[in-house]
């Protein structure tokens, strides 16, 4: 999966550089106001627990409910090669 990852990495070009956990939380937070709801409850499973865990400590006062399902590891070295 290093082989795989050390791939997409070189050849996905800037838009595979803008998949990131930064940018998750800020759309979702974005989708949440498009939507017109003050909370939000996340379910993240696998790397998405990594997400919905970040979107809650930046938004703290949005997030109803929170679960994190299969969580991922939150080292991000590790997260770039181990989840692909």
């Amino acid at each position: 999966s290093r082989r795989t990852a050390e791939l997409c990495a070189r050849n996905g070009g800037p838009v595979l550089r803008s998949f990131t956990t930064g940018n998750e939380v800020r759309d979702l937070d974005r989708l949440r106001g498009a939507l017109g709801e003050r909370k939000v409850s996340v379910w993240g499973s696998s790397y998405g627990s990594y997400v919905g865990a970040v979107y809650a400590q930046e938004h703290p006062a949005r997030v109803d409910r929170l679960v994190l399902d299969s969580t991922g590891d939150p080292d991000p070295g590790r997260v770039a090669y181990g989840w692909l």
